[in-house]
């Protein structure tokens, strides 16, 4: 269901297991293989050490089970093909062709890795997406899941369900509005929000004033902005620290 040069990943009808393989070979994904070889404990769940294996035949990839951002968490579902949907926050490349995505589940942000360059043709920020990959995460010492993340092989596995807006279309809220009660709720999609900058720093960190109302914003792509400037920004709402 998964492979790197390191590691393959396997799924059967019980459960999933990953083995070191001596060579990849012509291996694909949706191969149906046999393993041999010693088991080990593995960083945080049982695999089979450097090991031999033998491609039986090809067929479709199992179905994903449907999980939430509490299911990833539980790591009852690791290492296992799994399904999110949600919106899109940021596209970015991730290491040598690679590719991070960031997708909100409701209230909670994930990691989406792609082990492929960002795809530019299509646009993804602000879509609301599926998809499909292997439930994964950050393990500590302790054998601990600190962090979930999902990994992806290639794009064919990202589908997109509902297309952004255009900027001119993202709706135009004040300063006054973010965070503000309202009775559909808060909202999941960009907003759009003008102000003058009193103050600008390096990071991509500046901080905006509309009227009595003001404001922090962090940069997603590098930008030269002047106290002084007026400005039209379009962005998540995301309450910081203080």
């Amino acid at each position: 269901i998964f492979f790197e040069p390191t590691a393959v990943f396997m799924q059967d009808d019980t459960s999933t297991t990953f083995f070191r393989p001596r060579a990849l070979g012509a291996l694909r994904l949706g191969d149906q293989i046999e393993v041999q070889g010693r088991t080990q404990p593995g960083l945080f769940q049982p695999g089979i050490g450097p090991a031999e294996h033998r491609i039986l035949g090809h067929g479709p990839l199992p179905e994903p089970i449907t999980v939430s951002y509490d299911d990833l968490e539980s790591a009852r579902f690791h290492y296992q093909r799994v399904a999110v949907e949600g919106v899109v926050r940021s596209l970015a490349p991730f290491e040598e062709g690679r590719s991070l995505l960031r997708l909100a589940l409701g209230s909670r942000v994930i990691d989406v890795r792609i082990d492929a360059p960002p795809d530019r043709e299509r646009t993804f920020v602000d879509s609301r997406v599926r998809v499909r990959g292997l439930a994964a995460g950050f393990i500590n010492d302790r054998r601990q899941l600190v962090q979930p993340y999902v990994r992806v092989q290639d794009w064919t596995e990202i589908a997109i369900l509902d297309t952004a807006l255009a900027s001119a279309a993202v709706p135009l809220v004040s300063a006054a509005e973010l965070f503000a009660f309202r009775l559909s709720g808060r909202g999941e999609r960009r907003v759009r929000v003008e102000g003058v900058v009193t103050a600008a720093f390096p990071r991509g960190v500046a901080f905006i004033r509309q009227g009595r109302s003001a404001f922090g914003v962090k940069l997603g792509e590098p930008a030269t902005l002047l106290p002084g400037d007026r400005v039209e920004l379009l962005g998540f709402p995301a309450m910081d620290r203080f």
